[in-house]
């Protein structure tokens, strides 16, 4: 401990006379310091010679011609995180014209929970060669469009949770390679026609929680878009189905956290190449028929921590998905006859929903490879034709208050494995439910 109290006085008195103070900052990079501006980062020996995180934890200028690391691929310049509330005492970062000059291959740059600053002259001259710059909590309050146009490679630009409050045509016009861009988490509240004009290469886009209005045309320009993240995003006008029509060809759409109160037939119709999509956590209350019956390629659906009360029979139609989460919709007490008819699913979890009856066939025509999830509801009973016409291989009952399985009642069930923990039944005689002598009960 005197050792280390030593050491953090040495360094202390040598920075307030203004002696140059140096560090290891990972694995064989030394970092030298003067009155908190870095004069020279250098390798002796790194283990790692393309990467090099450097950890700060006060106001710092990055110097001009500190870098001599021709290999250097990736940099990280990293703040303790500090909360949206308290992002004002955030530390300084300070950019010189040279900063990053002699990084001839720095594909990324990562740089995180700060006040980022430039000084006159064009920083980024000698960075060209990016295709990746995550700028993340670094308190812009715009994007830096200047900053772009000397890295026309970015393929991947992240300025997460930022204090940017508008998107205006030719903000990222230099980036004419760009496939990923995330805004998320800003004040956004104007996204202005002609914003993503020219992004044609544009493949994955991130607009979640900002507020700003569901314009038919915000996202014009995006025709070959395939990832969507949405959620959390609209003013108080909410979300409006027309924001796809600029978007045919999405694949994974994501929009969470809306409040959405209804699904109306033929929504997402135009999305003829869906194969994800999340509703998690709105205010939906009930699934009608012919809204995702058109979706031919949709592998999984999240309807999960929603308000449905009504599943109608057929919503899910002859889809064959992966995974379909309805977990988490504590007012689904019932599931009508015939409600899952026709569907093929991989894993079908109905978990946490407060499901207090099963109406009889209930799962009639369907068929869940994998499992099907219904632990932690409220069944007190599994009654006579409750799994008729239901194949899968695993039935998962765990953590329901079961005390009673009528007489059959698997009889007309075809599954491998039966999941009972939690219950109250002892099973004793397989024959008499109605269970093949292979199947393996969990209890």
């Amino acid at each position: 401990m005197k050792t280390i109290t030593g050491i953090n006085l040495i360094l202390l008195v040598s920075s307030v006379l203004g002696e140059e103070v140096c560090r290891d900052v990972d694995s064989g990079w030394n970092i030298c310091e003067t009155d908190h501006t870095i004069n020279r980062i250098e390798d002796k020996n790194a283990i790692f010679k393309t990467v090099l995180p450097v950890d700060l934890t006060s106001d710092t200028t990055v110097g001009e011609n500190i870098f001599s690391t021709p290999k250097l691929e990736h940099l990280y310049l990293r703040f303790p995180y500090i909360s949206k509330q308290n992002r004002s005492s955030a530390h300084s970062l300070t950019l010189l014209p040279n900063s990053f000059a002699g990084l001839p291959r720095l594909e990324k740059l990562n740089i995180e929970n700060t006040n980022l600053r430039f000084t006159k002259g064009n920083t980024w001259a000698s960075v060209g060669s990016l295709t990746k710059l995550h700028l993340r909590r670094c308190n812009l309050l715009e994007v830096p469009t200047g900053m772009l146009e000397s890295m026309p490679s970015i393929e991947e630009l992240t300025l997460e949770d930022n204090e940017i409050t508008a998107l205006h045509p030719h903000d990222f016009t230099p980036l004419k390679k760009l496939k990923e861009l995330d805004v998320s988490s800003n004040k956004i509240t104007t996204i202005a026609p002609g914003t993503f004009d020219g992004l044609n290469r544009l493949r994955e886009l991130d607009l979640s929680f900002n507020a700003f209005p569901a314009t038919p045309e915000l996202l014009k320009g995006l025709s070959l878009l395939k990832e969507l993240r949405l959620s959390k995003c609209f003013d108080d006008n909410g979300f409006q189905p027309h924001v796809f029509q600029e978007v045919p060809h999405l694949e994974k759409l994501q929009i969470a956290f809306n409040n959405i109160t209804r699904l109306t037939p033929g929504m997402f119709d135009g999305l003829f190449s869906l194969r994800e999509l999340s509703l998690y956590g709105n205010k939906i209350r009930e699934v009608p028929t012919g809204v995702f019956e058109r979706l031919r390629y949709v592998k999984e659906i999240s309807l999960a921590d929603n308000d449905i009360e009504k599943i109608v029979p057929g919503a899910f139609g002859f889809l064959e998905l992966d995974n379909l989460i309805l977990s988490l919709n504590r007012q689904l007490k019932t599931i009508l006859t015939d409600t899952f008819r026709g569907l093929t699913v991989r894993r079908l979890s109905l978990a946490k929903c407060h499901i207090t009856t099963l109406e009889p066939k209930a799962f009639n025509i369907t068929r869940v490879t994998r499992m099907l999830d219904l632990t932690e509801n409220f069944l007190t009973e599994v009654g006579t034709n409750d799994f008729a016409g239901l194949k899968t291989k695993d039935l998962d009952l765990s953590q329901n208050p079961i005390r009673k399985i009528a007489q059959d009642a698997f009889k007309d069930t075809d599954l491998k494995r039966l999941g009972l923990f939690g219950t109250y039944v002892k099973i004793t005689d397989r024959a008499k439910l109605g269970l093949e002598e292979t199947v393996e009960i969990m209890k």
